[in-house]
């Protein structure tokens, strides 16, 4: 496990780190057969309260331990955004925001190999012209905002 201290305590002063352990570990005794994990949204982002739930994709081998997943304890503290690999690579293809966040600004907590894949592909192929994108959205933006003053 890395950077976990970054994720904080939750509402009952335990850590996100010591819950989201116990999660997955429900998922291994399940049989799940987990991928990748990676935290996102404020917990990722430093910017946590003890109320925040805990935010990750989840990657697995296929549809079956998607429902494992869903039927996990903790669902409610923990909010998986859960892909096959399949969708994963679909989820990139399509620039999903949920992919886009992982990639940008999420903690990889566990990866078999797949999301070093996906990390691989996106720096090649997307992350520069999803930036162009954003920032002349951003512009776009900032001259409405303008305009609707005047």
């Amino acid at each position: 496990m890395k950077n976990m201290s970054r994720l904080g305590k939750i509402w009952d002063g335990k850590e996100a780190e010591e819950v989201l352990n116990e999660f997955l570990e429900d998922l291994k005794n399940k049989g799940t057969d987990v991928e990748a994990v990676i935290v996102i949204g404020s917990r990722a982002r430093g910017a946590w309260k003890p109320s925040s739930d805990i935010d990750v994709v989840i990657i697995v081998k296929n549809q079956e331990d998607v429902e494992k997943v869903l039927m996990a304890k903790r669902i409610g503290l923990i909010d998986p955004k859960t892909y096959t690999v399949e969708e994963a690579w679909e989820a990139l293809k399509k620039v999903d925001t949920t992919i886009v966040e992982a990639l940008e600004y999420g903690i990889e907590i566990y990866d078999k190999g797949i999301w070093n894949l996906i990390k691989k592909k996106y720096e090649k192929t997307l992350k520069n012209k999803i930036k162009i994108v954003l920032n002349k959205n951003k512009q776009i933006i900032q001259i409405a905002l303008l305009e609707s003053q005047n």
